[in-house]
Parts: structure tokens; C-alpha cells; sequence
């Protein structure tokens, strides 16, 4: 009867040690940078996101570009942005979405490693391919 009881109080102790140790996903976080691109992604539980988009090359001129965002829950849009010193200067240009298109639960998202942006501009085409991070 000793021997059942040691069992079962080892068997209750796992189980509550496995639950403990469950982490839960509050924030998925991605970048990525290509030769004159880089991007940012960061999601939150709370559905917000937003995405920043900066330009690394040297033209300082105020120039238009075409982009597709891949999202987190694979569908994709695109949009037309104006890119200037300023905007440079501010950090890059962000979108921020406030609706909730992942219905404010990221952890099905958890597993998904890579994201990307593909950037038009000046008969040029650049993809960023966005790793989460903490993932090599």
C-alpha cells in the first residue's frame, strides 16, 4: 500500500510540475533585413500588431514603394508607402493594426517561425524574410 502511494504521489507531483512550467505566449516578436530593407513584427495577446518598415540605403531623396506584408495568419495585403528623410529619421515607417485578425490568441501562432515583405521600389524588388526571434 506504501509502494501505491509513493506512485501516486510522484505521478501527482509530475503533473504539476509539467503544468507550472507552461509558458504562456503574451508577445511573438519577428525582424528581418535584406540588402536595403529591414522590417520588424511584433504581436501581442491583446491582437494589436504592428509592423516597421525602414529603408537602410544611402537615397535620400522622397521616394514611393509598393509592399505585401505576409501576416502571422498567412493571408497577405499590400499597400503603398512614401519614403523620405523624415520618415527615416523617425525610426522607419510603422503600421500599427488594432482590429483583431488573430482573435487575440497568438499561441496557435506560436510555432510559426518565419514571416516575410516583399518591398517595390524604383524597378527594384527586395524580400525580407522576418525570423521570429529567439529562433536561429
Amino acid at each position: 500500500m506504501k509502494k501505491y502511494l509513493e506512485i501516486i504521489v510522484c505521478v501527482i507531483l509530475v503533473l504539476t510540475m509539467g503544468a507550472c512550467s507552461h509558458k504562456e505566449i503574451t508577445k511573438l516578436t519577428y525582424s528581418g533585413e535584406a540588402t536595403q530593407w529591414e522590417a520588424k513584427a511584433e504581436y501581442n495577446a491583446d491582437g494589436n500588431y504592428k509592423y516597421t518598415i525602414k529603408y537602410l540605403g544611402n537615397d535620400n531623396k522622397t521616394f514611393k514603394f509598393n509592399f505585401k506584408i505576409e501576416y502571422i495568419s498567412g493571408n497577405t495585403s499590400g499597400g503603398v508607402g512614401e519614403y523620405s528623410d523624415l520618415v527615416n529619421k523617425s525610426g522607419g515607417l510603422t503600421l500599427k493594426f488594432e482590429n483583431d485578425l488573430i482573435n487575440g490568441d497568438i499561441k496557435k501562432y506560436g510555432s510559426r517561425n518565419n514571416l516575410y515583405i516583399q518591398i517595390d521600389w524604383d524597378n527594384k524588388t527586395e524580400t525580407i524574410n522576418l525570423k521570429k526571434d529567439g529562433v536561429p
